[in-house]
């Protein structure tokens, strides 16, 4: 078992060519990444909301809407971008690519 925080990128593959990367600095792929941010606390809202006002048809409405495009952010991210979200969403069958992503603490998340 490897510890993900020790010696981060160890196992890395250090290529500079992109396309055996996953370069995930494609503006678009930025731009996904920050959607799916916004959604994801947009939904946080939500849910706190129908807490207080479970009946209301309309926000129910919203949060299937938002749950249904965070599914195709997360797609898009991990399929196009070769971007995972999580551990689980590594797709690629080459590498152990879901932490190649910059953690939410540093600047390049953000």
């Amino acid at each position: 078992m490897v510890d993900r925080y020790a010696g981060r990128g160890a196992f890395r593959n250090n290529s500079s060519s992109c396309s055996s990367c996953g370069c995930n600095d494609n503006k678009d792929c930025q731009k996904l990444k920050q959607r799916l941010q916004a959604v994801d606390f947009s939904l946080i809202d939500t849910v706190l909301y129908l807490d207080a006002y479970p009946d209301s048809c309309e926000a129910l409405g919203y949060y299937h809407k938002l749950k249904k495009e965070r599914q195709m952010l997360m797609e898009a991210l991990s399929e196009s971008c070769n971007m995972p979200i999580t551990s689980f969403d590594n797709a690629s069958t080459d590498s152990w690519n879901w932490t190649d992503s910059p953690w939410p603490w540093e600047p390049a998340a953000n």
